[in-house]
């Protein structure tokens, strides 16, 4: 009988979704440590570049740790293995993050269904960055690249589609909402940039490049922590 109840307390759907959103919070963190990591470990060079030494964070995107070699020719294989194997747990928490977070909006039809279309952009978003995770730039450029824009689109998505949701939600704090805005907000800035013709060809360019794909993933990053957290305290409540 003990054993029968204690099964039913492990499936317990609250259960799950508070071990889905403390996981986010784990990946957040995480993903702070080891891509800092693998930015140390870098071999070196830049797109324009190519003896720099090591890693500059103004002149090399994220995705140049995940190289199987850096610039310079040299093996990357630590640094790459630190980003790729940190991008994906992000990839997988995303997942369940979003697929817990719509548990909360299934009682007003417009809240069930704009969540669901929330949670289903989040989901692909972490499929796309496992989906970058497992494609290093330098061997699978074009699938690569194909999937980045995809990525932080289906990211943008799930923001606003959310920001919706817990607007119309007496009960979830509309704080949450603001979060999810104010990412929805600088990605739509950062979509507009990367349409907007600036090459990475050139010195000042491929600065503004790498720096505002700095800015959008730490928000993201940041904004996926604080959601995290508050639907653990919500759960918990």
């Amino acid at each position: 009988m003990k054993k029968h109840l204690l099964f039913e307390k492990k499936m317990n759907p609250k259960n799950w979704r508070e071990g889905a959103f403390k996981f986010m919070l784990i990946a957040g963190i995480q993903w702070f440590i080891f891509s800092t990591l693998a930015m140390i470990f870098y071999a070196g060079g830049t797109y324009i570049n190519h003896i720099a030494p090591g890693y500059s964070f103004w002149a090399n995107f994220f995705s140049d740790a995940g190289r199987t070699k850096g610039y310079n020719g040299k093996s990357n294989i630590v640094s790459c293995i630190l980003w790729n194997t940190t991008l994906s747990i992000v990839g997988v928490s995303l997942i369940f993050f979003a697929i817990a977070l719509q548990g909360f909006f299934t009682k007003a039809k417009t809240e069930k269904y704009l969540s669901i279309l929330g949670s289903i952009s989040g989901v692909f978003a972490g499929i796309f960055f496992i989906g970058l995770a497992l494609t290093p730039l330098d061997i699978y450029t074009e699938e690569h690249i194909m999937l980045y824009r995809p990525a932080f689109l289906s990211s943008f998505l799930m923001a606003v589609f959310y920001t919706i949701v817990i607007l119309l939600n007496k009960s979830y704090l509309n704080r949450y909402a603001l979060i999810f805005l104010a990412f929805a907000i600088i990605l739509v800035f950062y979509i507009i940039f990367l349409f907007s013709g600036v090459s990475i060809e050139t010195t000042e360019g491929l600065t503004m490049h790498a720096t505002s794909q700095k800015i959008v993933a730490y928000v993201l990053l940041i904004s996926f922590l604080i959601e995290g957290y508050g639907a653990w305290k919500f759960e918990k409540s």
